[in-house]
């Protein structure tokens, strides 16, 4: 609930349908973002301007009725997902009643990076804003630090952390953090920074602006007015966002190897990775991204466990150079300009109209 006026001039009675006292917790101000106590019972805001008195949701009567809002929402405007704020600032509890009412998928917003504190929430909604792995990916293409940060973060999901690795929502930008070229303004890491998001396990999710490389920093500097960019859909971003959710729906809909998942359910895997670059297998697609930065020289990468079958031709379709696998079933893949590459074997492209088939 929102109040404009400070904690002491709320006036319950105006809150509809919660309009007494006895829905709400006392007011306390969170003075220790490190006790859950707080973080959960106390109100959120400011106390001398903007409150938000925090309502007593462990309370059946509360819960029933949230439940039957949110269900009657739902329905009436045929809602098949719901984006949820702030699930940390309310106990676990109350998120699994909730979105039983809601009956469609929840992913919620749980803003730490601590993936021992965020990932246990999966088992109270469905998904969240896989936060941990938002750090990492900051820090390896941003900041160029190691690449064995995003292994050992993909490790922990992996490793019973998750619930379901694809569940937690991908993202690099947010209406809530600095955006990406903030801290750089290099397009290739850019580039690789999104091609993960987009393609690794998980829901990507593109925040607007970010397909026109708009730099904001802190909120509300991230909240740029994008309609001044004109929606420019020839932006080099914007194409790159698109090629590779092409590269993402045709690979869902790539028949699976026999015995193996298919593209959605694959969980993303590493095949091997050094500082600068990480390469990733999630069939159909093989994902080789570099931190190097567009001023690194163009060099040649042998890959590794690629599992192509020998011989055949491969495509790394986000230049459509063509490749033939050799008897280890890799390729001799051209490194240029720091730029990401994604390959696939020539024959899984048909009718996909990628790189001309």
């Amino acid at each position: 609930m929102g109040w404009a006026g400070a904690a002491d001039t709320v006036d319950d009675s105006i809150m509809n349908p919660f309009n007494d006292a006895t829905y709400y917790h006392s007011y306390c101000n969170v003075s220790n973002w490190q006790d859950q106590t707080q973080v959960e019972l106390c109100w959120l805001g400011d106390p001398k301007t903007i409150l938000m008195p925090d309502l007593k949701t462990e309370d059946s009567n509360v819960r029933s009725m949230f439940g039957a809002w949110i269900s009657k929402i739902v329905s009436d405007y045929s809602i098949d997902g719901l984006r949820i704020d702030s699930v940390k600032n309310v106990e676990t509890g109350f998120w699994s009643s909730f979105c039983a009412s809601a009956g469609i998928l929840c992913f919620g917003e749980v803003s730490d990076g601590n993936y021992a504190y965020a990932y246990p929430y999966m088992q109270y909604i469905d998904a969240i804003t896989d936060y941990p792995m938002y750090y990492s990916i900051t820090r390896v293409f941003q900041q160029q630090t190691d690449m064995s940060d995003i292994v050992y973060n993909l490790g922990l999901c992996k490793d019973g952390g998750c619930k379901d690795t694809t569940m937690a929502f991908s993202f690099i930008e947010n209406h809530d953090n600095a955006r990406f070229p903030a801290g750089t303004s290099d397009l290739a890491l850019a580039k690789n920074a999104i091609a993960y998001t987009m393609l690794g396990d998980g829901v990507p999710i593109v925040y607007q602006g970010q397909e026109s490389h708009l730099a904001g920093g802190d909120d509300p500097g991230c909240r740029e007015a994008i309609w001044l960019q004109k929606y420019n859909t020839n932006a080099e971003l914007y194409k790159h966002i698109a090629l590779l959710n092409q590269i993402r729906n045709s690979a869902m809909l790539a028949t699976p190897a026999s015995g193996y998942p298919g593209y959605a359910q694959y969980q993303n895997w590493v095949l091997t990775y050094s500082s600068n670059v990480i390469q990733m297998r999630k069939d159909p697609v093989r994902t080789v991204l570099s931190n190097e930065g567009s001023s690194v020289a163009s060099y040649t990468l042998t890959t590794s466990g690629m599992g192509f079958t020998t011989g055949a031709n491969v495509v790394e379709v986000l230049t459509c150079n063509v490749y033939v696998a050799d008897a280890t079933g890799n390729v001799a893949l051209s490194m240029g300009q720091g730029r990401p590459s994604v390959l696939m074997s020539e024959a899984q492209l048909q009718g996909t109209g990628l790189c001309g088939h």
